[in-house]
């Protein structure tokens, strides 16, 4: 008898990243565009999204912000995230290392910049992506802080706000 059910549960343990592999379907690939900060800004940052069934990899290009620099001064940023989880036709992500920032430091009115630390006083952001019609990728980013701990509070965060949007294109 125990051998039959040693034999059972590997077997269910094979089916399982079968079926959950089968109902995924993570938007691969590289979408570029505009994003489009909540509040307004004179500037409206591109970005790219490198999306693979496990990750995201951000990276957005604008305009510094910054008073000392000359108001043409660009710059570049990259967020990386890792998939958390699909609800509801969405892809959810979470940051999963620090902002990356060029010399030039912080894209004006873009989603970059957080430090990713889970811990007490950390900030990070989440992300989420939905193939929409027309073949776009409708990518939406808030921030969080403190980190959440389930898919359930990473979409309440992301249905409550969102502080950047934007349709991409493959």
């Amino acid at each position: 008898m125990t051998r039959w059910m040693y034999v059972l549960s590997v077997l269910v343990l094979l089916m399982v990243p079968a079926a959950g592999a089968a109902t995924r379907s993570v938007p691969v690939g590289t979408w570029t565009g505009r994003i489009v900060p909540r509040e307004r800004t004179y500037t409206i940052p591109s970005i790219t999204l490198a999306v693979t069934p496990n990750a995201v990899r951000e990276r957005v290009s604008g305009l510094t912000g910054a008073a000392h620099d000359a108001p043409s001064t660009t710059t570049t940023c990259s967020v990386s995230y890792r998939y958390e989880g699909e609800k509801d036709g969405w892809f959810y992500y979470q940051q999963s290392a620090p902002s990356r920032l060029t010399a030039a430091g912080f894209v004006e009115g873009a989603p970059c910049g957080a430090d990713g630390r889970r811990s007490p006083g950390g900030e990070g952001y989440l992300l989420r992506v939905h193939r929409s019609q027309g073949g776009k990728l409708a990518v939406q980013v808030t921030t969080w802080g403190p980190a959440p701990h389930s898919l359930s509070e990473i979409v309440e965060a992301l249905k409550l706000r969102q502080y950047w949007r934007g349709y991409l294109t493959h």
